[in-house]
C-alpha cells in the first residue's frame, strides 16, 4: 500500500515538472510577423490593439494576443484556431499561404525539434 502513495506520488510530480517545462519555456511574444505566399506582409506589435484587413483574412490584435476573425476560405481552420500570444506560435491558413506567427526577442534560434 505505501509503494503505491510513492509510485502515485512520482507520477504526479513528474507530470508537474513536465507541464512547468514545457509552459514556462515559452516566452511572451512581442511582434506578430503576418506572411502570404512566402513574403512578409507586415510586422505588427502586441501591445497595441487593433484590427489588420488583408486580402481574404481579417486578424484581431487585443489582450497582446492574435487571432484571425474573418477569412474566406472553406474550412474555416484559421478562424477556429484559438488566440496565440508566446514565441513561435502559428496560425495557418493553407488554401490562401497564410502564416501568422508571434516572434520574440529570444527568437534567435529554434530551441524545438520535430
Amino acid at each position: 500500500m505505501k509503494k503505491d502513495w510513492i509510485l502515485i506520488g512520482g507520477i504526479v510530480l513528474l507530470s508537474l515538472l513536465l507541464w512547468g517545462l514545457l509552459h514556462g519555456c515559452s516566452t511572451t511574444g512581442e511582434t506578430v510577423q503576418v506572411t502570404l505566399d512566402g513574403a512578409v506582409f507586415g510586422t505588427y506589435s502586441l501591445n497595441e490593439p487593433q484590427t489588420v484587413f488583408l486580402p481574404h483574412h481579417t486578424l484581431k490584435i487585443e489582450n497582446q494576443q492574435v487571432s484571425v476573425i474573418k477569412s474566406d476560405c472553406v474550412g474555416q481552420d484559421c478562424v477556429r484556431a484559438l488566440p496565440i500570444s508566446k514565441g513561435n506560435q502559428l496560425i495557418l491558413c493553407l488554401p490562401y499561404r497564410l502564416s501568422v506567427q508571434v516572434l520574440s526577442k529570444s527568437d534567435s534560434t529554434d530551441t524545438v525539434t520535430y
